[in-house]
């Protein structure tokens, strides 16, 4: 197996882990799904080429905080995992586009984020829902993100990202109506790039006071916070001189430009703004009237009823939020602190010049 992932991430050689299927041209992937994407060898062997590699869920519903999760727990048999070359995405593209044999979703909603910062909890509560499909930061989407920065015509580019989607949500009941995708921090850069892929589909921005969201990095650092951790490009991470240990200057860089990344598509008034503190009450009062889900009042006692629980961990009550650090609060003048204050005003409807 390991010969079939060069170059792949560390962490999405660990989700490939499990007995290896067999894939035959035209066979049918429902019930599979795409859980990482990169170079590897082609099923003749000739060379180099871009090809995904799939986890089998079957019937298993889609409930876990992250996309990955869904496979913890599998029973060894279920564990199966199957490499492919791209075209194996197409008959999903199909089902989308003719509504024959597998009934795929369209999006109905991106989510993308700074992290730390409610998204979690947003996606959690609209999975409630019977009728929403919630795709939390599914691996393979990043593995398209990086392999289209690096080589773009190896990627497939627009169509193979929709054909990911489609693969992504394949509908498992007749209730199942809207898909909602939620990306990783550090993709705020390809927001146009997600807006011209589907330009009429809602983009969700949610964020959070700068120096809360680094106090939670520092209690349990994320991927991108760590440096050489994750490949970030083409996050404009601010250039300047580090120490390799300083995971605060690396985190407040990386923070940093995933504000200016967003200021810019919220300047071209491309994203829906969400602040922390508008949570939850914002997601019955605000998202869900602007992707028009309608609900009974069982469902809606459903989705409040989830945020009285930790957004990753669903079993444990939220009992709010960690005191700050003390002495680590940002004096508030510097670029990150402005970026908030600019998306701030943005999202209040307040002249950039107030």
């Amino acid at each position: 197996m390991s010969t079939a992932m060069p170059g792949w991430l560390a962490h999405e050689r660990v989700l490939l882990r499990g007995a290896v299927w067999p894939y035959g041209a035209g066979q049918s992937m429902a019930g599979w799904y795409p859980m990482a994407m990169g170079m590897g060898m082609p099923m003749d062997g000739s060379g180099h080429a871009p090809m995904l590699a799939w986890r089998y869920l079957g019937q298993r519903p889609l409930t876990a905080a992250f996309f990955q999760d869904n496979f913890v727990g599998q029973l060894a048999a279920d564990k199966r995992v199957c490499y492919t070359p791209l075209a194996a995405l197409a008959q999903f593209e199909a089902s989308a586009a003719h509504g024959k044999g597998l009934r795929c979703l369209k999006p109905s909603a991106f989510v993308f984020h700074v992290s730390r910062c409610g998204s979690t909890l947003l996606t959690q509560m609209l999975a409630q829902l019977p009728s929403c499909v919630v795709l939390s930061e599914p691996p393979v989407l990043d593995g398209f993100f990086r392999l289209h920065h690096a080589q773009p015509q190896a990627s497939g580019g627009v169509a193979v990202f929709r054909q990911l989607l489609a693969a992504l949500g394949q509908a498992r009941a007749d209730v199942q109506q809207h898909l909602i995708v939620k990306l990783d921090s550090w993709h705020a850069p390809w927001i146009p790039w997600v807006r011209a892929a589907f330009a009429d589909v809602p983009i969700f921005f949610v964020y959070r006071q700068p120096d809360q969201v680094l106090a939670s990095h520092r209690r349990q650092r994320g991927l991108h916070m760590v440096p050489g951790l994750l490949p970030l490009a083409p996050l404009p991470v601010v250039a300047q001189a580090l120490h390799p240990g300083d995971l605060e200057g690396h985190a407040r860089g990386v923070l940093t430009a995933i504000f200016q990344s967003a200021l810019a598509s919220a300047d071209a008034d491309v994203l829906q703004l969400l602040n922390y503190k508008q949570l939850p009450q914002a997601v019955w009062e605000r998202v869900m009237p602007v992707l028009g889900l309608a609900c009974d009042e069982d469902a809606l006692k459903a989705v409040r009823a989830r945020a009285q629980f930790h957004a990753k961990h669903g079993t444990q009550p939220f009992t709010g939020d960690a005191p700050p650090l003390a002495g680590r609060a940002n004096s508030g003048s510097d670029e990150l602190a402005q970026c908030y204050g600019a998306l701030e005003k943005k999202r209040l409807g307040v002249s950039p010049a107030a």
